[in-house]
């Protein structure tokens, strides 16, 4: 939000100061760019917090569902794995923490 902020307010100056306010002047089509694509990224981001839901903390310890994320234990080694619980074909070992099919 700030380096919009910023795009806007550079690129009133840059139109004064350019001579031509718009025509030829490489440092206003730049900033004119620069906030469209900064405008762009703010709209997906509203877009994704509009989808987004709250995963609420499961009532009971003994049982996960899809978008907890747990703590395992290995008793005979005692080592500890945090896994995220994913959606049936969704494991992935490589993220952080790894997701684990929930079936």
């Amino acid at each position: 939000m700030d380096d919009l902020r910023h795009a806007q307010s550079q690129k009133g100056e840059a139109a004064e100061v350019g001579g031509n306010t718009w025509h030829d002047n490489f440092t206003f089509e730049d900033l004119v760019r620069q906030e469209a694509m900064l405008n762009r990224r703010l709209a997906d981001l509203f877009e994704v917090q509009k989808q987004a839901t709250i995963v609420q903390k499961p009532a009971s310890t003994k049982v996960l569902s899809i978008g907890h994320v747990a703590t395992l234990e290995d008793v005979e080694s005692g080592k500890e794995r945090t896994v995220a619980v994913g959606g049936y074909g969704e494991t992935d070992l490589h993220s952080v923490p790894p997701t684990v099919d929930s079936a």
